[in-house]
């Protein structure tokens, strides 16, 4: 089992979080460790009948092999920066708007979306550069929720 742990606490009503705690300074963590921890912690976000306890194991993949994962979830990772010297972060990584699914899940993830880039939040917007801006909703939702850009990167 690596260093570290991964713990899940109710954020929001019906919404779970899973979060990465690795012990020591994160400083010393590898660029590959973390990658392989939030790897185990989206699998876990994707597999909620699944213990969270079962992907800090070794062999996690066999575990779950043959079981179905969500296409979207509610639950978030949530890389939290903390340290005397730091000043306190949090990145939530949510899933790309999606226009061509079930209107369900389009609506999930708008809601989501909407829900996390409120209030003071920073907003940082990926987009892809082959297509034009005016074409991806993600642009759209962070000025309906920033209009003056003050809060949007």
């Amino acid at each position: 089992m690596p260093a570290g742990a991964l713990h899940r606490r109710v954020v929001l009503p019906n919404q779970d979080l899973l979060r990465i705690r690795p012990k020591g300074r994160a400083a010393r963590r590898s660029q590959r460790e973390v990658e392989h921890m939030l790897r185990r912690a989206q699998e876990a976000v994707l597999h909620p009948d699944v213990k969270f306890e079962v992907f800090l194991e070794d062999g996690w993949q066999e575990k779950v092999k043959g079981k179905q994962p969500l296409r979207f979830s509610q639950n978030i990772v949530c890389i939290e920066l903390t340290g005397p010297d730091l000043t306190d972060l949090s990145f939530v990584d949510l899933p790309g708007i999606v226009q061509n699914a079930e209107s369900e899940v389009v609506n999930l993830v708008e809601d989501m979306v909407n829900n996390y880039i409120k209030g003071t939040s920073l907003i940082l917007v990926t987009l892809l550069m082959s297509d034009d801006i005016e074409n991806q909703k993600a642009a759209r939702l962070a000025h309906l929720a920033d209009p003056k850009g003050h809060r949007t990167i």
